[in-house]
């Protein structure tokens, strides 16, 4: 299949995609082989999509990520494609760990025309050095009315260079046209998620077709991660083997980041930290030790005169300044957590409010 001219010459533009965020390196690869694709409509501003064209969603592709067992806020687009002005991960409250992400809409160049089956594709990439991405979800409602079918797999597919994946689709749904007759079914809705480290995730999908909700909570932190979602004509199935094929071809033009388990309290890496805090406990109590033997000896006997208003600093003025000066309160069980419930949530229309399990 043919690309557009201006469609390869942003291709070449990213001969490399050094950074763990450019998006480029997928339209390298873009449309991957897949017929029957969809040029949906929105994906580059707000939190999600509307109706993406022919009832696809019903305000859906609402994007959550988990940082150290923490839940974001819904992500906002930002169609930084390259990766230079990477967004940080965050909530309400601050900003998650060291986790930075971008979203892009395909294809990058801006034509009047595309090729036969060329339609768009929504990209989503996550990062973090110190590897603390340990969970990822899709949330809204779809168009389909809970008509159609989904499917979606628990064991991971394989790519290139120990990447592992996960996909869903929802498609077959009929839209109603206003006189009550089936039209043309609504695009299907397509979702893969890879990258290295995901193997053994727990998968959890909506309960019927009407929801867009795909949760995965990986085994260890993972320090990179991909979200690509494609939509199909008319309700097109693609086969697991479509999805193969696509993390193939998008595999074989990024280079993606090697996962990083989560350090833990027997690591190598914290016991230097650990001497060196045991090392500065034993030299204060044996300074406060040698005080103590002073102060019996009267070493320290008419100090008080010479140094005025030296007891009345020995004890602290309770008026003065807060209790605590860092008192930031934790996020308690009363903290709202993220879910469909909040108005910050594209979903507000399940009659049934999803919230993410505690961490």
């Amino acid at each position: 299949m043919g690309r557009p001219p201006a469609a390869i010459s942003s291709a070449r533009a990213c001969a490399a995609c050094a950074s763990p965020l450019d998006a480029q390196c997928v339209d390298q690869a873009w449309p991957a082989n897949l017929p029957g694709l969809y040029n949906f409509a929105g994906g580059t501003t707000s939190y999600y999509i509307r109706d993406g064209g022919r009832d696809a969603y019903d305000f859906g592709n609402e994007i959550r990520l988990r940082v150290d067992g923490r839940w974001s806020s819904p992500l906002y687009y930002n169609q930084i494609c390259d990766g230079s002005h990477s967004h940080p991960v965050g909530n309400a409250i601050s900003s998650l760990g060291d986790a930075f992400y971008v979203t892009c809409k395909l294809p990058l160049a801006r034509l009047e025309y595309y090729d036969a089956g060329f339609g768009a594709a929504f990209v989503f990439i996550a990062s973090s050095k110190a590897g603390k991405i340990d969970g990822f979800m899709t949330l809204g409602n779809l168009g389909a009315d809970k008509g159609g079918e989904q499917d979606y797999n628990t064991k991971a597919l394989h790519g290139p260079n120990g990447v592992a994946a996960y996909y869903k689709k929802t498609y077959n749904a009929d839209g109603i046209n206003p006189n009550g007759r089936n039209t043309i079914s609504d695009p299907s809705v397509n979702h893969l998620i890879f990258g290295k480290g995901l193997d053994g995730a727990t998968v959890r999908i909506g309960p019927s077709t009407d929801s867009d909700l795909h949760e995965l909570h990986f085994r260890n932190g993972i320090s990179q991660l991909y979200y690509v979602m494609w939509m199909g004509k008319e309700g097109y199935e693609y086969p697991p083997s479509a999805f193969q094929e696509a993390l193939e071809a998008i595999v074989g033009k990024c280079e993606l980041s090697e996962a990083k388990e989560r350090p833990t309290a027997s690591g190598g890496g914290g016991g230097g930290s650990v001497a060196l805090v045991v090392v500065i406990l034993l030299l204060v109590v044996a300074l406060l030790g040698v005080a103590a033997y002073g102060y019996k000896a009267g070493w320290f006997a008419g100090m008080g005169g010479k140094l005025p208003g030296m007891r009345a600093r020995t004890t602290p003025n309770a008026s003065r300044g807060p209790a605590n000066p860092m008192s930031t309160a934790p996020l308690s069980s009363t903290t709202p957590t993220a879910g469909l419930a909040g108005r910050d949530s594209a979903a507000e229309g399940f009659s049934t409010a999803y919230t993410p399990p505690p961490s």
